[in-house]
């Protein structure tokens, strides 16, 4: 998939491998198709862990974002300001 493809806007950025998990396993409850990137930096892997600085953004599709939100907030009560979000 090609992120930089309009078809697809960012969901949500997550830094814990838990609530990746949660999120994703919500989204195929939901049976919304979903895309990860994974941030990598060039740390060692024990100071990344030490200090969850690479993150994990969630991509949907354009018609699928309210409805994912939606599904986040009333699963985990995450809120979304708007439905303009970053790229």
């Amino acid at each position: 998939m090609n992120l930089d493809n309009s078809e697809y806007e960012k969901l949500i950025t997550v830094y814990d491998d838990f609530q990746l998990e949660s999120i994703k396993n919500l989204l195929d409850d939901a049976k919304i198709s979903y895309e990860i990137k994974t941030d990598v930096t060039d740390d060692s892997p024990a100071i990344m862990k030490e200090l969850n600085i690479s993150g994990s953004t969630i991509y949907v599709p354009v018609m699928s974002l309210v409805n994912a939100q939606e599904v986040l907030n009333l699963v985990l009560g995450i809120t979304f300001e708007s439905n303009d979000t970053e790229k």
